[in-house]
């Protein structure tokens, strides 16, 4: 069954784009519900999703599944220190005002938080106030009682001054550090819980664009811009700052900090497809990989060679893709972004762009985006030796030995075709 009613309520409602995260998890969930509360078909779902909350909240946290821990990449909070020294003439005599949207379960407030204690500010001196859809995502952070996957990676200097233990791998935050935090359930789409007028310093927004359909993303930024300060900064996911930075928003160059601020000459807002076309662009970090030296087909084109030959005054040009590799290298990745960006919109049939930004997201370790990029090289050019190649270790890298057997097996196909 194709739930397609069901799918536009929840674009309409919430703004997800159901395509970003699939239709075989929401369509289990759809099932689970139909089948707890004894609906029989579509439009049943629809009406009881229409007048009732507890109905509509169910699908909803069945749906959003939360994944974070405290302290998710240390360069955004090292650059919000760094902020706090450099802008203290905003909240000396003001209260220091802090969102974090969505907050899921509450680790990113709370290590704001944290972050916050450790600078030595005075917790009567700053305001955090962190929002989620999920109301039972905000009980869960109220509670502040956490599992061992809430803490990753190797400094956990927080975890016996700031937790007490409560059992085999469970934690709870202690007093000092919850009552910081201001837990309220609200829709970044239709803010309910904060006014218009509100100004905060700093916003953490981060890893929820990417769910969200066209307008309802048109709806956030203009919600984001709204109530950020002007001389305020902005955190968001890696993956999504291109829509900022199409939308009146700069990159701060702070390495891996994914910060940004208010243009002081905002540009015009963007036509809803603009902000479309740059998805699934990213901030930069490679390692030098040699991928211009291949045609459409990832093999070496000696006809091209030869013609470069006889016209060396071509071989001067710059090639746009080895400049912002270039870049990139050199650590400028707002920048190589920018470039990227802009190469992308112009050309869109180029797979050497894709394959960079493969390139990339390997080099940031971040596995579902290169493999993103790379499927669409083997779009353009199914038998890209190159990108075969990369894909079969990512995949057997990840333990998904089928993708990876199918990929050697092309693979295998495309150096006998070259």
């Amino acid at each position: 069954m194709i739930f397609r009613r069901i799918y536009k309520y929840l674009e309409d409602s919430i703004g997800l784009d159901v395509d970003s995260i699939g239709y075989a998890g929401i369509d289990n969930s759809i099932r689970s519900i139909m089948a707890e509360h004894i609906l029989n078909n579509e439009e049943e779902l629809l009406f009881g999703l229409i007048n009732s909350s507890e109905l509509r909240i169910k699908l909803i946290e069945m749906i959003i599944v939360p994944e974070t821990w405290f302290f998710r990449d240390s360069k955004p909070y090292d650059y919000l220190k760094y902020w706090l020294t450099k802008n203290r003439y905003l909240y000396s005599y003001d209260t220091l005002k802090i969102l974090s949207a969505p907050c899921s379960t509450g680790e990113e407030p709370y290590s704001i938080a944290i972050s916050l204690v450790e600078f030595g500010l005075t917790k009567d001196s700053f305001q955090i106030d962190a929002i989620d859809l999920s109301e039972d995502s905000v009980k869960k952070a109220i509670d502040g009682i956490y599992h061992k996957v809430s803490f990753r990676g190797d400094d956990k200097y927080f975890l016996d001054k700031y937790f007490t233990k409560i059992g085999l791998n469970r934690f709870q935050l202690n007093n000092d550090i919850r009552g910081l935090v201001n837990f309220r359930r609200d829709n970044i789409l239709n803010l309910k819980t904060i006014q218009s007028l509100e100004k905060y310093h700093i916003i953490f927004f981060k890893n929820l664009l990417i769910y969200l359909t066209s307008d309802a993303r048109l709806i956030v930024l203009n919600k984001i811009k709204q109530i950020l300060h002007p001389k305020g900064v902005l955190f968001t996911g890696h993956t999504e700052t291109t829509y900022f930075l199409r939308y009146g928003f700069s990159m701060i160059k702070f390495p891996h900090s994914f910060a940004l601020t208010l243009s002081e000459i905002e540009q015009s807002k963007p036509k809803d497809n603009v902000i479309n076309k740059i998805q699934n662009k990213t901030n930069i970090r490679t390692s030098r990989k040699v991928f211009d030296d291949f045609n459409h087909n990832g093999t070496t084109n000696k006809a091209e060679q030869k013609n470069e030959t006889s016209k060396p005054e071509k071989r001067k040009e710059i090639n746009p893709l080895e400049r912002i590799q270039d870049l990139a290298d050199k650590g400028n990745f707002e920048k190589a972004l920018e470039l990227c960006i802009e190469y992308s919109l112009k050309n869109k049939a180029d797979e050497n762009c894709y394959f960079l930004q493969g390139l990339i997201f390997e080099g940031m370790n971040d596995k579902e985006n290169a493999i993103i990029q790379y499927n669409k090289v083997l779009y353009l050019s199914p038998y890209h030796t190159n990108t075969l190649l990369h894909l079969s270790l990512l995949y057997e890298n990840m333990g998904k030995l089928n993708q990876a057997k199918t990929m050697k097996e092309r693979l295998s196909r495309s150096i006998k075709r070259s």
